[in-house]
């Protein structure tokens, strides 16, 4: 059995529905993928073991699909205290492109409680 291959993600882009301090906000995440995407391959997301840490393990409620490619519902599930690992899942393909833009939110974040500049966010797909 051949182990599975990760790659960490340098092509993507993070958004939050909303700014304020401590305030809930989805986050929006767009990516693309130096390799084809099969379903069920992983998106493993690594936020900074910091206070946002702390409040995703505490508050976030799903992972949602935002474009026709992905599905609607994703599971997805904490692994430790600050990574988030999301099944992908896509509507009525087996396979997606290179370096096609991919899409998809967590609901329900808590924003941190400082405006310190934290260290940035890690996305890396295990296929």
């Amino acid at each position: 059995m051949t182990p599975k291959a990760v790659q960490t993600l340098q092509d993507f882009t993070l958004e939050q529905t909303n700014s304020v301090v401590g305030g809930e906000s989805s986050i929006l995440i767009s990516f693309k993928s130096p390799i084809p995407l099969l379903n069920q391959d992983s998106l493993i997301v690594t936020f900074p073991s910091e206070e946002m840490a702390q409040q995703l393990a505490v508050t976030y409620q799903s992972c949602e699909g935002t474009k026709q490619l992905v599905k609607n519902n994703l599971n997805c599930g904490l692994s430790g205290l600050n990574t988030l690992v999301v099944a992908l899942e896509f509507d009525q393909i087996a396979q997606v492109s290179p370096d096609t833009w991919i899409q998809f939110k967590i609901t329900n974040v808590a924003n941190p409680a400082s405006t310190k500049r934290s260290k940035p966010v890690v996305l890396q797909i295990k296929d």
